[in-house]
């Protein structure tokens, strides 16, 4: 035991600094309850200065926070990460966003989402983002080059395990192990609803609509989205709206731009980045969350809309049926009549709307952070044992 407890822990926690997104979210949630299995010596790693709200949060947990300038991404993680990493000792270090340093010393392990990057234009779309180009580009050189090395690699379901191996040559199944993320969203809260309100007006978002997360990238199915709504509202005559949120520079975007072609702009809520507390009610005070990616690793959405007691519609292709389970309506991402018969369906059907309600409640139960957090421990907890 002793040597376990000395064994040092390092992982790149840039992400869930600022403004947290996915892989941001995942690390953050995990780091809360990590704790509760591990005592080892833990250093976090960030590219920044520290929120101060969240640098508390993890000095309380106990976490070192170690803080490294850099002018960009590749020579923080290739050149100044692996340097200090070798000065503080670390035994094990964990990449959790699908790339890590090709220099480290210590054991890896690497956390891969998905590997939507190592697919071909006419598989999966490329953005037009150049942002998300340049990152295309360095995830397909680096992510292979980082699974060789690590010692374990951790992704988020069934679906994504079998993705890797297809993807990425001389991966074996033993090497992957499946830790689905979890939600820990819930209705159960006091909420002052004057922000909301105020929100609610400022946005002009009616009280009846369908929500969806945007994004500038195909595979979102944005776009789609809009068309399917489009149809809906023109056929049964409906006074509703879709709201759009996370779509950044929305104002110049291609959906925006569908959205004026079918001249449903007035009935089409874009929105840039919406903070946590607003997104929540974005999501609780929805009729119906549609999801209709057609990749993804997880899903998450999936499950803040059901723990949020909203019934969703989400597709049938890569982890959204593994996740959605019978609570949700599996529907079509590229079949508009089936998709759109489908969502009619949910709309007229009270009795179809509170049973996927009812069953999206029990679903949600079955992920949870802490279990992740067990999960990813024992992961560490294993590899240390094999090492002593």
């Amino acid at each position: 035991m002793e040597g376990l407890v000395s064994m040092r822990l390092g992982i790149d926690a840039r992400y869930i600094n600022g403004e947290r997104r996915g892989m941001g979210n995942v690390l953050y949630n995990i780091l809360l309850h990590l704790r509760n299995c591990l005592t080892n010596d833990i250093i976090l790693y960030f590219d920044r200065e520290i929120d101060v709200e969240l640098k508390k949060i993890l000095e309380s947990l106990n976490y070192e926070l170690v803080v490294l300038d850099a002018t960009n991404y590749f020579i923080w993680e290739q050149l100044k990460l692996p340097k200090r990493v070798r000065g503080d000792k670390i035994d094990i270090f964990w990449h959790p966003y699908n790339t890590g340093s090709l220099w480290l010393n210590s054991i890896q392990v690497v956390s891969i989402h998905d590997v939507m990057f190592m697919k071909s234009r006419k598989v999966l779309p490329y953005s037009k983002s150049l942002q998300q180009i340049l990152g295309r580009i360095y995830r397909k050189y680096n992510t292979p080059r980082i699974t060789m090395r690590a010692e374990k690699i951790i992704t988020i379901s069934h679906h994504a395990k079998q993705d890797i191996m297809l993807e990425i040559q001389d991966v074996h199944e033993e090497k992957i192990d499946i830790v689905h993320n979890g939600c820990n969203k819930t209705l159960e809260k006091d909420r002052d609803l004057s922000e909301w309100i105020q929100f609610k007006v400022q946005y002009g978002i009616k009280d009846k609509y369908l929500f969806c997360l945007g994004a500038v990238e195909p595979r979102k199915n944005t776009i789609y989205t809009i068309e399917v709504f489009d149809q809906i509202i023109k056929r049964n005559n409906l006074d509703i709206q879709l709201v759009i949120a996370g779509l950044k520079g929305w104002e110049t975007s291609d959906a925006y731009s569908k959205a004026k072609e079918h001249g449903i702009s007035e009935q089409v809520i874009f929105l840039d980045y919406v903070p946590g507390e607003i997104l929540d009610l974005l999501y609780i005070n929805a009729y119906i969350f549609l999801f209709l990616s057609y990749y993804e690793g997880f899903g998450l959405p999936i499950l803040e809309a059901m723990a949020f007691n909203t019934p969703v519609i989400t597709t049938d292709v890569t982890s959204m049926p593994e996740i959605a389970g019978d609570a949700a309506i599996i529907t079509s991402y590229n079949d508009r009549d089936k998709t759109v018969s489908d969502i009619e369906k949910l709309l007229f059907d009270q009795e179809l709307y509170k049973d996927l309600c009812i069953r999206g409640q029990e679903r949600v139960k079955l992920f949870t952070w802490e279990n992740a957090a067990l999960k990813v421990g024992n992961i560490f907890k294993t590899i240390i044992n094999q090492r002593l």
